[in-house]
């Protein structure tokens, strides 16, 4: 027994159109999801990107700059050594002839020594060693002696400058004071000769 068929052609055709265009339409939504959700995690994967870029130029930069300040510790460190090498050059041991040029250099012109008495360094296990000075001269007044005092007490190489005593004494037809100076010279200062001069200045 044939089935009769009472639909018409053309709704037939427009019914299978409309089945074509629902499913064009729903692989089109389908087509869009997909690329949506590839754009999201594309959008993730560059902002995780962008983040670990940004990490990485900080990371060079700071490590940049610690080499640059480490490039300047080690400028300022060989300064420093060339001027250690220099200020060993320039000091020495303090020795008994800059200790007399330097008394012969404080000394007003009228006056003169007549005595000069070293004792020291100390043993060895004393921290510093100390020179031990006694000076005698003579001098027409105790202005002469007062000023010589003074001058030693100034001095930046003397130490503990005392004057013990002053005395007339017959000295040809002129009369003149004797003088007796206790001082000390701390070895630990070095000391700095200029040109032509004895110790000039100690530290």
């Amino acid at each position: 027994m044939n089935a009769i068929n009472f639909l018409p052609p053309s709704y037939a055709a427009a019914h299978a159109q409309r089945q074509h265009r629902f499913r064009l339409v729903l692989l089109l939504a389908l087509v869009a999801v997909g690329i949506g959700g590839w754009y999201l995690l594309a959008g993730r994967q560059l902002t995780d990107l962008e983040h670990c870029a940004q990490a990485k130029t900080q990371a060079v930069d700071a490590a940049a700059q610690r080499a640059s300040q480490v490039q300047a510790l080690r400028t300022q460190c060989d300064g420093l050594n060339r001027q250690v090498r220099v200020q060993r050059e320039l000091m020495a041991p303090i020795t008994n002839t800059q200790v007399l040029a330097a008394l012969g250099r404080l000394m007003p012109p009228s006056v003169s020594l007549t005595e000069v008495h070293l004792l020291g360094p100390a043993p060895a296990g004393h921290d510093p060693a100390v020179m031990h000075l006694t000076v005698l001269g003579l001098s027409p007044s105790d202005a002469e002696v007062a000023t010589l005092v003074e001058r030693m007490a100034k001095h930046v190489l003397f130490a503990n400058v005392s004057l013990e005593f002053t005395k007339a004494v017959a000295s040809g037809p002129v009369p003149a004071r004797q003088f007796q100076i206790t001082l000390e010279v701390p070895l630990d200062r070095g000391y700095q000769t200029p040109t032509g001069l004895g110790v000039a200045d100690a530290h």
